[in-house]
């Protein structure tokens, strides 16, 4: 097992597209500060009316608390639905399966490089709105707070970690379970996209249920400095649940079927 993942390892390091991923998160990481300041005078520009001031006090816990902010998820899950898939549309499946006990060891090497994979790009998304804020405040004024709601601002990185790493569970699941890259594009753009909250509101308002607070796409969005003390729990078990279940199944459903 441990070859194993350090073949996987290896595999995401040589990684092209991993690669143009992390730089496009981190690009566009550091560009949001300037666009945020962009549209702030473009409003004072266009509105009569007196638009609210830009807030130039940056709390670095903020920035903990927004990795992959966006449509940047979907660029997360489809550098995870490239790396999951690469052994089955190269073929070299066949060789790594040979090898192994059982063809599910495939799958939890997978798992284990996708969580640091995860973990990766969340910390480069940090670095880039980090260093662009950082130059912002440098050039037009502005001061970053280092400690203000830290501890906060950890836990709620931590809780997104474990939501994208369900989703990438599930993108995992369509990649290595059902062989099948186009669903899993399609899934990851709806994740990502947030386009499921439509059908969530539909929901709420016919039935009285907010499903979103127990989905682990919506809660990735919802999850805040404000909503924590009540969403911190359900964030906590939709994602295990979420992880346990499509892990088990996808593993189990490679052992059964046959290696192509």
């Amino acid at each position: 097992m441990g070859n194993l993942i350090k073949s996987d390892f290896y595999r995401l390091k040589g990684s092209t597209v991993f690669k143009v991923c992390a730089i496009i998160i981190f690009v566009l990481s550091f560009l949001w500060p300037y666009a945020e300041l962009g549209l702030f005078n473009m409003a004072k520009f266009i509105s009569k009316d007196p638009v609210t001031p830009l807030d130039t006090n940056i709390k670095f816990a903020e920035l903990l608390a927004q990795p992959v902010g966006g449509i940047l998820l979907v660029v997360l899950l489809l550098s995870v639905l490239s790396f999951s898939f690469a052994d089955v549309a190269n073929g070299y499946i066949k060789n790594i399966a040979g090898h192994v006990k059982k063809k599910s060891y495939t799958i939890v090497s997978k798992f284990i490089v996708i969580m640091i994979h995860n973990l990766i790009i969340m910390l480069i998304s940090v670095l880039g709105v980090y260093l662009g804020y950082l130059s912002r405040a440098v050039f037009f004024g502005g001061t970053i707070d280092y400690t203000q709601y830290l501890l906060s601002g950890i836990g709620i990185f931590c809780f997104k970690w474990l939501l994208y790493l369900s989703l990438s569970t599930i993108t995992l699941f369509f990649t290595s379970a059902l062989r099948s890259k186009t669903t899993a594009a399609i899934v990851s753009v709806v994740f990502g996209t947030g386009t499921l909250s439509m059908l969530y509101m539909v929901i709420k308002n016919s039935l009285k249920f907010d499903l979103s607070d127990f989905m682990p796409d919506a809660l990735s969005s919802s999850l805040n400095f404000t909503t924590i003390n009540t969403l911190a729990a359900n964030a906590l078990i939709s994602s295990l649940v979420a992880i346990v279940v499509f892990l088990f199944v996808t593993m189990k459903l490679v052992d059964k079927r046959d290696v192509k």
